[in-house]
């Protein structure tokens, strides 16, 4: 994923890779499950995303679909009984989807995810949706990037940093705070300090402007502008 400013989380992501190597005994195997799903989805829609932790990335495309591709990862045993084992629990963790429809007529769909609770098993997240979906976030523990989505985006994190890559055509009225961290925008804004450990800023832009509303509690958060040319292409 795409490397944040801000380096709250990514110190704790560094400990964490090491903790492999630093355990005694036997040598660890890294097992992973990989599943990719599809879904109808017209653009202009609401994806509501449930994912408890792990690393979301969410990218836009040109495509009428929503496509879901969960990579599930452990260390175990490096031996037959130990990865077959740690290979059930990870087939355990499905991301459920259910598509209906809102008062106003529009489609929205809701992502979640149903996985056996084991601090052991890392989720990693790729989610290509319509470039103009209104996105609705609730995360708890991981980075959350968004890369070229141009509708409005709700997202929430209880640890860890947010990264927007926003299309520099469109327009955006923001409304950013973290409890524990910092912020950096390529856009402007009106800032102050929020408590003493955190920050806060918005900035208002009449309709039809895209509404961007994030809140980290420990984390940071980064927006860049992304030019026209870096978009992502259709696939």
């Amino acid at each position: 994923m795409k490397t944040l400013r801000v380096a709250g989380s990514l110190l704790v992501l560094g400990i964490s890779l090491m903790v492999p190597t630093l355990r005694a005994g036997a040598p660890l195997q890294d097992v992973q499950v990989v599943t990719t799903d599809r879904v109808d989805f017209a653009a202009g829609g609401t994806i509501r995303i449930l994912a408890a932790t792990g690393e979301l990335n969410i990218e836009a495309w040109d495509q009428p679909q929503v496509e879901i591709t969960v990579t599930r990862s452990a260390w175990t045993a490096d031996t037959p009984a130990a990865r077959e084992k740690v290979t059930r629990e990870l087939n355990l963790t499905s991301v459920t989807h259910d598509v209906t429809l809102e008062k106003t007529g529009a489609a929205e769909l809701v992502l979640g995810t149903m996985h056996k609770r084991s601090n052991s098993i890392h989720l990693d997240y790729r989610i290509m949706v319509p470039r103009s979906s209104h996105l609705v976030i609730e995360h708890r523990i991981g980075d959350v990037v968004v890369d070229g989505v141009t509708g409005s985006i709700d997202a929430h994190t209880h640890q860890g940093d947010i990264m927007l890559l926003l299309p520099s055509t469109g327009q955006y009225s923001f409304d950013m705070a973290t409890k524990i961290g910092g912020i950096h925008s390529d856009y402007p804004g009106s800032w102050h300090r929020n408590d003493l450990t955190g920050e806060k800023t918005s900035q208002d832009v009449p309709a039809p402007a895209s509404r961007i509303h994030l809140r980290v509690g420990i984390g940071g958060i980064e927006i860049q502008k992304l030019a026209p040319d870096a978009l992502t292409p259709a696939t």
